[in-house]
């Protein structure tokens, strides 16, 4: 989850208005400027459409429910998004599918859109994924392992079956979140960094069976000397938390996300400027 001095300064989309708006501090703003040297940039034809990347966290029953944090979504609130985003047309992609687009420049649909999930929360698969199924949505899903099958405290995690059972559907894809979700990986120690990375997906690669080539870096935060581990570690591509459409990030290991909260946001920045 996000770290006090990462949270956002600007909240507003679908039942949020009532929540303050928390302080940014100029730290996250440097973490977050591009890397001087971009390992794999985005393909040209790409860059020819803007799409935007949603995040969201835990999708819980209420906003005063114990535990519940402001960037948390409600089911009230995930479903009149998904219900937006319908009536306008989107198109929800795979990360596949995204990282196709982005590194072959392969066209897609007007309104596509891509959504994930961070950390891993019981939320997803109890709430946000029922209503997910019922549009056919794909989505992925980025776990921390160390926490996975974790049921306590007001955000119970995600268990093993859980993630396979998303799976099958050949709705999800299960990408990776580091170990234990460190609050700043930049602040570790190179082999802190390769640790994080590298457990991380291979435990989830034993316990799902095949190759995971996908990274959230934990709190969005990333600099040029964690992209280059995660590209080492053998990641194909990885996401920030900068506000962006997609096509315009530095790299294919650096990628720009929308939080929900920004939905309306994002789709007018990129489709909400076609006409």
């Amino acid at each position: 989850m996000y770290s006090r001095r990462a949270v956002l300064s600007l909240l507003g989309t679908l039942g949020a208005a009532c929540l303050p708006a928390p302080a940014r501090s100029s730290a996250l703003a440097t973490v977050h400027d591009p890397a001087r040297r971009v390992l794999q940039p985005i393909h040209p034809l790409a860059r020819r459409v803007m799409l935007p990347v949603f995040t969201y966290h835990d999708v819980t029953q209420s906003r005063s429910q114990p535990g519940a944090v402001w960037f948390d979504a409600t089911v009230r609130e995930f479903e009149a998004q998904m219900n937006w985003l319908a009536a306008r047309g989107a198109r929800p992609l795979s990360l596949e599918a995204l990282y196709r687009h982005l590194t072959l420049g392969e066209a897609v649909p007007q309104g596509a859109v891509v959504f994930t999930f961070d950390d891993g929360y019981a939320g997803v698969f109890e709430r946000a994924y029922p209503i997910l199924a019922r549009h056919q949505y794909p989505f992925a899903v980025f776990p921390h392992t160390d926490r996975i099958g974790d049921h306590s405290g007001y955000h119970p995690k995600l268990s093993w079956e859980q993630l396979l059972e998303m799976e099958r559907s050949g709705l999800a894809t299960v990408g990776a979140h580091t170990a234990s979700h460190p609050e700043d990986l930049t602040r570790l120690s190179p082999e802190a960094q390769d640790r994080e990375l590298r457990l991380s997906k291979a435990l989830l690669e034993r316990r799902l069976n095949h190759v995971v080539l996908y990274l959230s870096y934990p709190n969005g935060v990333a600099d040029d000397a964690v992209v280059r581990r995660a590209k080492a570690a053998g990641y194909q591509m990885a996401f920030l938390e900068r506000w962006g459409p997609v096509e315009t990030s530095p790299g294919i290991l650096q990628l720009n996300r929308y939080i929900h909260l920004q939905l309306e946001r994002g789709w007018q920045e990129t489709w909400g400027r076609v006409r």
